[in-house]
């Protein structure tokens, strides 16, 4: 840096000069980079070293060459042990082979032992139903007794009285059908039966018409016990409360409509092929009750044939009759 020479200011005070010297510093504008470059080159000076490698000795590698041994007599020990394993794996083999067989026969000959046990009592069940099967009309034993079903049916009344036998003979004069039953000490007079308290009323509308007193309802008959002495009584003991069901639908229909529609009746005869042809019969009550319900259907089928409005009376009639007898067991 250069010092220029100083100017000089003079400056009154109160009149009194007096001296002022300023010296001004002037910088060069390449210093600061003149000094950055020296003591860049001054590092790297220092930065330079020389390296100093170590010496290696060559030395020549040797050639390896292949070194034969003689066999180990212990190395041979290990194929006889396989031998020996081998040998035993085979026996486990053989000893769950035949042990699965054996338990595969036993359990072969277990299922062919109950299968023939259970064939054994089949046979012996069926030959045993064969054996207490009787023939029909054959005797089935005095203390053998059935139960008839209950009767729920609906019904055309035409009256309670004490005396009933001169209400009902008026009746039956105009054409209709009726029936005394006893029931609390009291007579009623049933003039028809149907299936349903629907068609009841029905047919109480049509009777009104003979200008008779009627009303429908519905009643039921107690099932009832009785004793059966032959295989007839007893097969017909099984099938009467369907057959006489059918017969009272088939009937009530047909005296409302005036037709007999052929499926209906060949429900019934399906029904009554089960009782037909029945003729050992020990207790009179149930004969008379098979007759009333053959009858039924006689009727039937002559209406069938001929469309006479007095079949159907008839077969109403014989219904009446059924309960009339069945109430009396």
């Amino acid at each position: 840096m250069d010092k220029q020479p100083a100017n000089q200011i003079k400056i009154k005070i109160n009149g009194d000069e007096r001296p002022f010297k300023e010296e001004v510093a002037i910088h060069k504008w390449n210093a600061n980079e003149m000094e950055s470059a020296a003591a860049t080159e001054k590092t790297a000076e220092e930065d330079q070293f020389d390296w100093v490698l170590p010496e290696v000795e060559d030395k020549p590698i040797p050639e390896f060459k292949k070194i034969y041994y003689e066999p180990s007599i212990e190395k041979e020990k290990p194929n006889k042990i396989f031998k020996k394993n081998s040998g035993s794996h085979l026996l486990t083999i053989f000893i769950s082979a035949a042990t699965a067989i054996s338990i595969g026969i036993l359990f072969g000959f277990i299922m062919l032992k109950v299968i023939a046990y259970q064939t054994e009592g089949v046979s012996q069940k069926s030959i045993g139903n064969k054996q207490n099967a009787l023939p029909a009309g054959a005797s089935v034993g005095q203390n053998s007794s059935v139960v008839l079903p209950a009767i729920t049916t609906s019904i055309i009344q035409g009256g309670v009285f004490d005396d009933a036998t001169a209400p009902a003979n008026d009746i039956k004069g105009k054409g209709l059908p009726a029936v005394i039953i006893t029931l609390e000490n009291k007579q009623y007079i049933l003039m028809g039966v149907s299936n349903n308290l629907a068609e009841a009323k029905q047919l109480a509308e049509e009777q009104k018409k003979q200008d008779v007193e009627v009303y429908a309802k519905q009643l039921t008959f107690q099932e009832k016990k009785i004793g059966v002495s032959t295989q007839d009584e007893k097969t017909f003991a099984e099938h009467t409360g369907e057959l006489f069901r059918l017969l009272t639908s088939v009937s009530s229909n047909a005296y409302l409509t005036g037709k007999l529609e052929a499926d209906s009746l060949s429900n019934i005869e399906q029904q009554y092929k089960q009782v037909e042809g029945l003729k050992n019969w020990k207790d009179t009550n149930l004969k008379k009750l098979y007759s009333s319900q053959k009858e039924c259907y006689q009727h039937l089928l002559n209406f069938q044939k001929n469309a006479d409005q007095h079949e159907i009376i008839s077969a109403e009639q014989a219904l009446l009759s059924y309960l009339k007898q069945y109430n009396e067991l």
